[in-house]
């Protein structure tokens, strides 16, 4: 069951009244939330220079989320209340020889989303946006091709504006966490 709910936490027991859960609530100051953004844009860099090798300039991680933060301060319509890792969502219960990247999940989330009254952002990596790509399931290497259903909701997500592919060589696990903080700034 996918629980998803838009809950008021109480800021006492802070226990979830949709799962139980007990929360642990972190507030931030505003040189709190500027000194995360600066962590995450220093470990961006370094991401980018290890997976390049050395080859990439390390700015270029720090220009990239920049631009992601103005994208999103300037996108068109109504603003984004839920964010979707969405390598996460897609690769969910997929770790089996035959498992891939499930593009039929990402759009599960978004549709279960839309009618919460949520307003979605999918984040991926940019692998995931072209018609064939490296799985992280299965065998080793093994390539994925999207059949023309997948290659539709895909292009769908892209053309609402929904689903953002994070630029190559960067990590997509910053630009969800920015979104995140972007948003709660």
């Amino acid at each position: 069951e996918l629980v998803a709910s838009r809950v008021t936490v109480d800021e006492k027991t802070a226990i979830c009244p949709r799962t139980g859960a007990t929360l642990r609530l972190i507030m931030l100051e505003q040189d709190e939330k500027s000194k995360l953004k600066l962590s995450l844009q220093e470990l961006a860099s370094i991401e980018l220079v290890k997976f390049s090798k050395g080859k990439a300039d390390s700015k270029r991680a720090v220009e990239e989320l920049d631009h992601f933060a103005d994208w999103l301060d300037t996108q068109t319509g109504k603003p984004f209340t839920a964010i979707v890792d969405g390598a996460n969502v897609a690769y969910y219960m997929q770790n089996f020889d035959s498992g891939k990247f499930n593009y039929h999940q990402i759009q599960f989330v978004v549709d279960a989303l839309l009618k919460m009254k949520e307003t979605p952002l999918v984040v991926v990596p940019y692998k995931y946006g072209f018609n064939s790509f490296r799985i992280n399931t299965g065998a080793a290497g093994e390539v994925q091709r999207l059949n023309e259903e997948e290659r539709k909701i895909r292009d769908t997500l892209l053309e609402n504006g929904t689903l953002y592919r994070v630029p190559k060589m960067l990590l997509d696990d910053y630009y969800w966490t920015v979104s995140y903080t972007h948003l709660t700034l």
